[in-house]
């Protein structure tokens, strides 16, 4: 399975274990909430996870150059749709919205991490190990 699809197939999970019980605690306001703020956040990092396994035969310096652009392009992306979304609908206008949506971000972004430092210790070889 591709990494992209490992992340969506988590990010699911994860949204599923904390989404319908916030619902049933707080209400259904939570699950438009949480699948929002998740969708937002998944959008840019699948995509980043796509174009990382298409580099994955460039340079290591373009692989880095290319994730630390990209984390800032996903980060203007999550807070540009996030107002967005605060300041067009009153579902979204409001603090629960916002703490969604930096779990998300959060949560997508080491994902990321975690695949990225299973491909660079993959690389490695055992006489360049980090010691």
């Amino acid at each position: 399975m591709s990494r992209a699809g490992q992340l969506i197939g988590l990010s699911f999970l994860v949204w599923v274990v904390c989404g319908f019980p916030a619902k049933w605690i707080w209400g259904e306001g939570m699950l438009l909430q949480s699948a929002a703020a998740l969708g937002i956040s998944l959008i840019p990092a699948a995509a980043l996870c796509i174009v990382a396994e298409r580099l994955k035969s460039r340079s290591a310096e373009l692989r880095v150059g290319v994730h630390l652009l990209g984390a800032f392009l996903r980060m203007a992306f999550v807070l540009g749709m996030g107002a967005a979304l605060y300041k067009t609908s009153t579902e979204f206008h409001c603090t629960s919205f916002w703490l969604w949506l930096i779990g998300a971000y959060l949560f997508t972004l080491s994902v990321e991490a975690a695949f990225l430092i299973a491909d660079y210790a993959a690389m490695a070889k055992p006489s360049q190990t980090i010691r």
